[in-house]
């Protein structure tokens, strides 16, 4: 599997959210744009949660997913995705988990 590189600038984020393909889940919005190498980024606002502690835990849940569906792709992409209100009240990892793996095997 290919080393995951994040997305660090704003610029970078930016541009694969406004070029990028777009798939939308209850919980999340995911964009997917062809590049050079395999990068990611997730993005969790105060609207989502005003607790630092919750953001935190649904970042983490949806770094590991993006890394479990990431070698999927035949060439290299952006990924970014950006976490909605409901997110926060899932049942489960899993419910999350299945949501983004379908919306993401539409984007391929």
């Amino acid at each position: 599997m290919a080393r995951i590189g994040r997305l660090r600038h704003k610029d970078d984020v930016l541009a694969v959210i406004r070029h990028g393909k777009k798939a939308r889940t209850p919980y999340a919005l995911i964009y997917i744009q062809p590049s050079k190498n395999l990068r990611m980024a997730c993005v969790v606002g105060k609207k989502v949660s005003r607790l630092a502690v919750q953001r935190h835990r649904i970042q983490r849940q949806l770094r590991e997913i993006l890394r479990e569906v990431a070698p999927s792709f035949s060439t290299p992409v952006d990924i970014v995705a950006v976490a909605l209100p409901p997110a926060k009240t899932v049942e489960s990892y899993t419910i999350l988990k299945q949501a983004i793996i379908s919306a993401v095997s539409k984007l391929q």
